[in-house]
């Protein structure tokens, strides 16, 4: 497959140079579409998948509100209607909205539904548009517009903070099948290879980090653990889940040390206490307002000088921006998380995945700072 990138203004890269052509820009842009929850252009019937730093459209102006709807100029001169139905608002007061249809207009140049985050000159020209806006909404033309909070989750049949729920999810998959008692009868979680993640296996050589007492939160089955572990690194997995713990002792015996415990109150506890603190698929489950308090965990775990390794999902947040889990995240995001408290050593996205995860995985080494 190819890759491409799309930088942080929203314009197309590859190799690091920035596609100045705006014909052809404009064409891929054009084409854009997102599809289990990544993105992709076309050329010549050949699907691309899109690398965007940020969202994968930048709103560089707004033109005008009309119909209920914010017109908006892209990149490349395109421009495209934003549905104020889905603005929302991130932890550093950018506003991001979904594509939709003006109807009567000519305004068709670009897809619907696809995520755009508005560039600071375009958030003062909506400001400047507007009736009135506060902290919650926005007022055009006598219509007020609840403007949430990006990632506030919105459907209470997904309670990720509770342990029942992901030990719901095990106990599903673990029933043994009427048929087959040695089998299993429920759906297999994603997050479960059944091994540890590949880019582990590929990247740990690389960095040839030597003996290092090694954090694993949300360790699930515990492969990443034990890999560690085989390694000869002495690992704690943590896991909110008892099932998840008791599956991953009985599959791997000691030395790997397994605990349940909410990851949060565990670092309280154990501050300074690794020298690495690994992430795959834990940052992407819990809920997206604790970000931040996932970085703080990671931080107080470490002891000074400590390094985080991480294997992060780039996903599209859908519609109401918080589909999931997984929850999606943008690099951007996870760069503005973690720069306080880091220092990155190593950050690129991974091309020799799983079908499903090609291209959505970036990689990130980085070095306790403060």
């Amino acid at each position: 497959m190819r890759f491409i990138q799309v930088d942080e203004e929203g314009y197309f890269s590859s190799s690091g140079i920035r596609l100045t052509d705006e014909a052809y820009g404009r064409h891929l842009l054009s084409t854009l579409t997102c599809e289990n929850r990544g993105y992709f252009v076309s050329e010549n019937d050949e699907k691309i998948f899109v690398e965007a730093f940020d969202e994968p459209l930048i709103a560089r102006h707004i033109e005008r509100v009309e119909n209920r709807t914010v017109i908006a100029s892209l990149p490349y001169g395109l421009m495209c209607a934003l549905d104020l139905a889905t603005f929302r608002v991130d932890s550093w007061d950018r506003f991001h909205a979904r594509t939709g249809a003006l109807k009567g207009s000519t305004v068709t140049s670009i897809g619907q539904n696809l995520p755009v985050v508005l560039s600071r000159p375009a958030q003062m020209e909506l400001f400047d548009l507007a009736d009135e806006f506060d902290d919650d909404s926005l007022t055009f033309r006598g219509v007020r517009y609840p403007v949430t909070q990006l990632g506030q989750l919105i459907a209470p049949d997904k309670p990720v903070s509770s342990a029942s729920f992901w030990t719901g999810l095990y106990n599903n998959w673990q029933t043994p099948a009427t048929t087959n008692p040695s089998s299993t009868s429920g759906q297999k979680p994603g997050w479960e290879l059944g091994a540890p993640a590949e880019p582990l296996r590929s990247v740990l050589p690389q960095i040839k980090i030597p003996k290092s007492r090694v954090c694993v939160l949300g360790s699930g089955l515990g492969h990443d653990a034990a890999y560690f572990s085989e390694q000869g690194h002495v690992v704690t997995g943590v896991d909110f889940s008892e099932t998840a713990v008791s599956l991953a002792r009985a599959k791997y015996e000691s030395p790997t040390n397994f605990v349940t415990a909410d990851a949060f109150e565990f670092a309280k506890v154990h501050r300074g206490e690794f020298d690495i603190v690994f992430e795959h698929t834990f940052f992407c489950a819990i809920d997206p307002v604790r970000r931040a308090e996932v970085v703080q965990a990671w931080s107080r775990l470490l002891a000074p000088g400590g390094h985080l390794l991480g294997i992060f999902f780039i996903l599209d947040r859908g519609r109401d921006g918080c589909e999931g889990p997984p929850f999606g995240a943008t690099e951007w995001e996870i760069r503005e998380l973690l720069k306080p408290k880091f220092e990155f050593l190593y950050w690129t996205r991974w091309h020799h995945s799983i079908p499903q995860r090609l291209g959505r995985e970036l990689i990130v080494y980085a070095r306790k700072i403060a």
